[in-house]
């Protein structure tokens, strides 16, 4: 357990892995309160939370890293649905919505998910999505 205290007197709990490509990557979360023994009680439950990277995300990372790969728009769909799983453990369940939210939105708007012109108009009108 790796607790932190902020410049402004907040507890952290925080995590340090290595990802596979050597590189290493640093979880925070704050447990909200300026009291040592609060902010350890709180830890815990962080403790037991898988904060290693999984296949899920590294499938995504794979896909971001070559997206003119051979994937159809069904599978595009499943690695998407994948990632909101994956995300729903790092966020609120109200940004998890607005993610689906968005990607059903783009996958309504084009059929040609791997056009740079198509993502950048979906981008462009994103306010509406929100």
């Amino acid at each position: 357990m790796s607790l932190m205290l902020s410049r402004h007197g907040i507890w952290y709990y925080r995590k340090v892995n290595v990802l596979p490509c050597g590189k290493r990557r640093e979880f925070r979360r704050s447990l909200g309160t300026r009291s040592k023994t609060e902010a350890t009680k709180r830890s815990l439950r962080f403790a037991d939370r898988p904060w290693l990277i999984t296949e899920t995300s590294t499938t995504t990372i794979d896909l971001i890293q070559s997206p003119h790969s051979d994937l159809s728009l069904s599978e595009l769909k499943l690695h998407a649905e994948q990632y909101v799983e994956f995300k729903s453990r790092e966020v609120c369940e109200r940004e998890v919505s607005s993610i689906k939210r968005c990607i059903d939105k783009y996958f309504s708007f084009t059929d040609q998910v791997f056009k740079r012109s198509r993502a950048a108009e979906f981008i462009s009108g994103l306010n509406s999505c929100a």
